[in-house]
């Protein structure tokens, strides 16, 4: 994916002091970031990894990603579906991160403390993201009929 120089500043990889303006928990964290940089890896698309696969690069064990994600999913942001895969040859989860839900104040401020700088540049930083994603959807002509579930 080619760098736009327009992008707004990256606010993700954790730190300490970014870790303090978050509402949710380090692991919790670890996992957001994650699906925020893989989302954005796939051209938003709707993603798909195993728990073994996600387990390897984020350290979270198989049921704690299970309740992260399930909270995510509260948020609305997420949708995770288990799907047959052939080429995998057995289940896997697919994800779809809605940039234009995570930049809504009403999810954001469940997730990182509102009027700090880290939610000041987040929610810049997925404001720009939900354009980006949008023109995906329009240049591919997928459509989004429910905001919670990505669908052609």
């Amino acid at each position: 994916m080619k760098k736009n120089t327009n992008a707004p500043e990256i606010p993700l990889c954790v730190n300490i002091l970014r870790l303090q303006h978050y509402l949710l928990q380090p692991d919790e964290v670890v996992f957001f970031d994650w699906l925020v940089v893989k989302t954005i890896a796939f051209g938003y698309k709707e993603f798909h990894y195993s728990q073994m696969r996600i387990e390897a690069e984020t350290r979270i064990r198989r049921t704690r990603q299970d309740k992260i994600i399930a909270g995510f999913v509260e948020y609305g942001f997420l949708t995770a579906e288990v799907k047959e895969h052939a080429m995998a040859r057995g289940r896997v989860k697919h994800f779809h991160v809605n940039f234009s839900l995570l930049a809504s104040p009403q999810v954001l401020q469940g997730i990182i403390q509102p009027g700090t700088m880290l939610y000041h540049h987040f929610l810049v930083f997925t404001q720009y993201h939900a354009v980006e994603q949008q023109k995906m959807w329009q240049e591919s002509g997928l459509l989004l009929h429910n905001p919670g579930k990505f669908a052609q």
